[in-house]
């Protein structure tokens, strides 16, 4: 079977079966197989690379360094066996949150 085939690489993947249905009904409307509907869509579309800029790169290098700071003083209490007051470890959550919150309003 197929010495002579050109495409030697086979791809399956799962769906549901809402998404089965509608896999099928766009791919008959197309008069395709699904199969054939699936591959061209997928090398059809063109997918964008997220951009981020040199100076959107530091930034966000910086903003890891701080939250990187900021869990190492939380470990740092930790393993010092010291009793970490709740305040004081509720501020360093709160500060974290908000630097991944920064973050990911960057990265979006």
């Amino acid at each position: 079977m197929g010495a002579n085939r050109k495409r030697k690489r086979q791809i399956s993947f799962r769906v549901s079966d809402t998404e089965y249905e509608n896999l099928r009904v766009k791919s008959e409307r197309a008069n395709l197989s699904t199969p054939q509907f699936c591959k061209s869509v997928a090398l059809s579309k063109k997918i964008k690379q997220p951009k981020i800029e040199k100076t959107g790169a530091i930034q966000i290098a910086a903003e890891l360094r701080k939250i990187g700071t900021n869990v190492n003083q939380i470990a740092k209490h930790l393993n010092t066996g010291e009793n970490v007051v709740s305040d004081e470890l509720q501020g360093q959550f709160e500060r974290f949150e908000k630097e991944l919150s920064k973050l990911w309003q960057q990265l979006s």
